[in-house]
């Protein structure tokens, strides 16, 4: 059974990068983290919590 479901898992990490899905994961983690440091490509009136000076 274990086995199957490795075969499967690889199955589909497969197809995810085929179609070039780590991109838009790299992506949107690259983006997280700059908005969290402050950075980001974000628009100021968006986040609540986020102090203007």
């Amino acid at each position: 059974m274990k086995k199957y479901l490795w075969l499967i898992a690889l199955i589909f990490l497969s197809i995810g990068i085929w179609q070039q899905q780590y991109l838009s994961v790299l992506r949107k983690a690259a983006m997280i983290c700059l908005e969290c440091i402050g950075i980001g490509l974000t628009n100021p009136h968006s986040n609540p919590y986020r102090i203007s000076l």
